[in-house]
């Protein structure tokens, strides 16, 4: 799976927390106190 990671944000402050969703499309984690959704597939991010 490191062979396939991927950054999501291109922010240098800390993830934390990463869930995915239940249909595994979005990943959601809190960033500066920030609840934030990803689209795994486009990377888009969701505040």
């Amino acid at each position: 799976l490191a062979d396939m990671a991927v950054h999501l944000t291109s922010s240098p402050d800390a993830v934390m927390n990463p869930q995915f969703s239940p249909d595994g499309k979005h990943i959601a984690f809190v960033r500066n106190h920030n609840l934030i959704e990803a689209d795994q597939v486009s990377a888009t991010v969701l505040v």
